[in-house]
């Protein structure tokens, strides 16, 4: 039975996943529940690792200490840090590809309406 849980950075959980996918993937000659299970799998060691990863660093108190990979919200969705400039930096929705940009002093985005925080804020209410 393929195994992930060999892995010990996020990096190792792909290649990992990878190699197997190639192997068990139905249109290769794998099975759908194989597949599926190694699709669980995946999933379950990629939440731990970047658990783990983030349980290692506190959270940044300013936009100047972040890193790539931290997770932030921008208005009340969840986001990832992507890219990190001087005075601005990237982030991704999470499970989207929809991305924006921020400055790193105020945390506001380009367009108006989008503000990065560590914390999640609550969506106004639909009249």
């Amino acid at each position: 039975m393929a195994t992930l849980a060999a892995a010990a950075s996020l990096d190792e959980l792909k290649s990992l996943y990878r190699h197997y996918a190639a192997i068990l993937h139905p249109d290769r000659g794998g099975s759908t529940s194989r597949m599926q299970n190694l699709n669980h799998q995946y999933r379950i060691m990629k939440k731990r690792l970047k658990q783990a990863a983030n349980d290692e660093r506190p959270l940044p108190q300013s936009f100047a200490d972040l890193c790539v990979g931290d997770q932030l919200y921008v208005n009340a969705t969840r986001v990832e840090v992507l890219e990190i400039k001087e005075q601005t930096f990237r982030v991704v929705a999470v499970g989207r590809s929809r991305q924006a940009t921020f400055n790193k002093h105020t945390g506001l985005g380009r367009n108006p309406r989008l503000r990065a925080s560590f914390y999640p804020l609550k969506k106004p209410a639909r009249h």
